[in-house]
């Protein structure tokens, strides 16, 4: 029987297909004269409408207080970075190298991750950072920077911008969905669709993505304003369910890996096809460098999590004993402080130090590991 990781990877696989699809053909729609941001928008509109009237709404109040910060992280990140995605894509930035700077998530969730719970940083993490930092300068054209370059191929600075800063929040709805397994597929699912919708509707009224007017657009054109409205309905809702669910299943690392690597290969694809704009050498380098960092730091959390970790004291196994004989579940609490261990485990197989302990489990923990006289003197 097939595992669920291993069905995990296979949904983010048709998620990235299908993410990177949706993004990548805003092009085409503008040229067709298509308001595409504000059909997609409300095509989502719709999606979250529906999950919300049918009991979506209602298993989300269902929810602890502690899960909600997740509903919403999953939601807000992945919204953030489609929009951002969208923006770096008006403004003509090539879609091959947004979709490559975008795998920047996975290192810096990573490093950041170890960096904070004070783990010295990996040869493996170190050469994964090293590939990360060597494609993004390779992919943003250095040698336009000391005039070496051809003056038709100045890179898109602030495309480039948005695009890694959409990947950092990329890393983000991964973590949120894993640290949601076990709740209902349809509330992640409404929270992304409500967040997107809206985060949509604010670049098409703002103009930032560079529609045509909609209303007049879509009147000069119903049938096919419907027709657009429809796919991107049929395509954004199955993209988020398979990303919310693969993502629920598969770890960060690996969900990072795949998606990365699919939406990569489409992006240079699709840039070929509406862009016209062929890689050149050096965004083929990085893009490679990019994505070997995205393996590095995959293997290196297989790898450093299967290393055998130092052997408990005596005291330390009196400590671990008490705490799990006298510690009550509090889920809130427990969850706030695992976060940052969460976040390096997933992406880097760091384990981090030992948890913080609330005062009375720290005091069992104490008197635990303290010397125990074994009888009383009597006077």
């Amino acid at each position: 029987m097939v595992s669920k990781e291993v069905k995990g990877m296979v949904l983010m696989a048709g998620a990235g297909l299908l993410a990177t699809s949706e993004e990548n053909i805003s092009t085409a729609m503008q040229q067709a004269q298509l308001p595409y941001v504000a059909l997609l928008g409300t095509s989502t509109f719709l999606v979250a409408i529906l999950l919300a009237t049918t009991g979506g709404m209602k298993k989300i109040c269902r929810l602890p207080s502690w899960q909600w910060k997740w509903v919403f992280a999953r939601g807000f990140a992945g919204a953030a970075r489609q929009s951002l995605t969208l923006l770096a894509i008006s403004t003509g930035a090539p879609m091959g190298d947004i979709s490559a700077l975008q795998s920047v998530n996975v290192v810096v969730s990573a490093v950041l991750g170890g960096a904070i719970l004070g783990e010295p940083m990996r040869r493996l993490h170190a050469l994964a950072l090293a590939c990360s930092v060597a494609g993004a300068v390779l992919i943003s054209k250095p040698t336009t920077l000391v005039g070496l370059g051809d003056a038709a191929d100045e890179p898109h600075w602030f495309g480039y911008g948005l695009a890694l800063l959409g990947g950092m929040l990329g890393g983000g709805a991964f973590i949120a969905a894993r640290k949601l397994q076990g709740v209902d597929q349809v509330v992640p699912v409404n929270s992304v669709t409500l967040h997107q919708s809206l985060c949509l509707f604010f670049l098409s009224v703002s103009g930032l993505a560079h529609d045509p007017p909609p209303f007049a657009s879509i009147v000069a054109k119903p049938l096919a304003s419907f027709g657009v409205c429809v796919m991107t309905l049929l395509i954004g809702g199955l993209a988020t369910c398979m990303m919310s669910l693969g993502g629920m299943w598969c770890p960060a690392a690996a969900s990072s890996t795949i998606f990365t690597s699919v939406g990569m290969t489409l992006g240079y694809s699709f840039q070929i096809l509406f862009q016209g704009k062929h890689p050149d050498v050096l965004s083929l380098c990085g893009a490679f460098l990019m994505f070997a960092a995205v393996v590095l730091m995959a293997f290196a959390r297989r790898y450093y999590t299967q290393l055998p970790g130092p052997e408990k004291t005596i005291d330390q196994m009196a400590t671990d004993k008490a705490i799990s004989d006298q510690q009550q579940p509090e889920q809130e609490a427990d969850d706030d402080e695992s976060v940052v261990t969460f976040i390096a485990s997933e992406f880097s197989g760091l384990s981090g130090r030992r948890p913080r302990l609330r005062p009375a489990v720290a005091a069992v923990a104490a008197a635990a590991a303290s010397p125990q006289s074994v009888g009383l003197a009597i006077a």
